[in-house]
């Protein structure tokens, strides 16, 4: 196919854009779970130093690991969309080009039957015309005229 369509780039550009996005959205989930360790590692260090973390220290762990939570069902959501996005952008490019590949074929077969029809323009304007004498008839026509 020689043709490929604007769409289809189009198409493409966004596939890579949103594999990007997919990649660095993966990263900053790594980061941040990273980061949560070391949160929970700072808020056991903070108990002592703050009497009002280490009064309520359950409570405050357990707002931390339900703010984490959060954190993580959001950009659970944002992944989803992303990975949707993808697959979505690939089955409208499968699509695409399918179209692409039919129009290419039917603009192909219609170029064929251009040329065969030139070719019998062609052929037919080379024959010799075979003059045929004209029949002369009588002015009036009779019973058994055949």
């Amino acid at each position: 196919m020689n043709h490929v369509s604007e769409t289809c780039l189009l198409l493409e550009e966004r596939l890579k854009a949103t594999s990007w996005q997919i990649v660095t959205t993966v990263m900053w989930g790594v980061m941040a779970a990273a980061l949560a360790i070391f949160g929970q590692h700072c808020l056991e260090q903070a108990r002592p130093i703050f009497p009002m973390i280490d009064q309520n220290f359950g409570l405050w762990q357990n707002g931390y690991a339900v703010a984490l939570l959060a954190f993580a069902l959001a950009w659970l959501a944002a992944l989803m969309q992303k990975l949707n996005l993808l697959l979505d952008c690939r089955d409208r490019l499968k699509v695409r080009q399918r179209i692409d590949e039919e129009n290419a074929r039917r603009e192909q077969a219609r170029e064929e039957r251009r040329a065969q029809r030139l070719q019998a323009a062609a052929a037919a304007a080379a024959e010799p015309e075979i003059v045929r004498p004209r029949r002369v008839k009588a002015g009036r026509s009779t019973k058994f005229d055949y």
